[in-house]
């Protein structure tokens, strides 16, 4: 699809009103300018022809921007969705799942030596994310525990199921 097409679903599924539009380009522009989507840039005025694959990442990346994470963050999560060792491509674990997938994502600050586990992404479903939670010794003060609470910024899921199905009903033709 060209560009032109790749913003303006990306632009329903967000619900983007006429007066967000520049706002909204700008953001776009920002994630572009840390590859996500990862597509090769031939220069002003080339033709670029995105993949359904660009436009998943593109709205989780718009999806994680409206939660509040910073690109750096955001470049994180994506350049870790697309690793190759990663279990098999994400979109066709989507597909071939029955349950809804939620991406777990946990990002921890810099301890006293200024060392940061970075980003922590999971996935799995709700209900082995919950089942993951109740395990946990949720105590600050316990640094030997598996997860280090004292260290998390922050915790968050997102449906990335939920987010496939919106960009498979809003660009359906574009879906291989």
């Amino acid at each position: 699809m060209e560009y032109g097409t790749f913003e303006a679903i990306l632009s329903r599924l967000h619900k983007i009103k006429s007066e967000e539009e520049k706002a909204f380009r700008s953001r776009l522009r920002i994630l572009r300018d840390i590859n996500v989507p990862n597509v090769r840039r031939p220069g002003k005025g080339a033709r670029v022809d995105y993949r359904f694959s660009d436009l998943f990442i593109t709205h989780l990346g718009l999806i994680y921007d409206k939660a509040g994470f910073p690109p750096s963050i955001i470049k994180e999560i994506v350049e870790e969705i697309e690793k190759p060792d990663k279990s098999g491509n994400l979109l066709d674990t989507i597909r071939e799942s029955s349950l809804d997938l939620w991406y777990r994502l946990t990002t921890s600050k810099p301890n006293a030596e200024g060392k940061s586990d970075g980003i922590t992404l999971e996935l799995r479903t709700l209900s082995d994310h919950f089942n993951y939670l109740k395990t946990q010794e949720i105590d600050p003060q316990n640094h030997d525990a598996p997860v280090s609470w004292s260290m998390v910024v922050s915790y968050s899921l997102v449906n990335v199921t939920a987010a496939y199905r919106d960009c498979r009903k809003a660009a359906p033709k574009y879906e291989v």
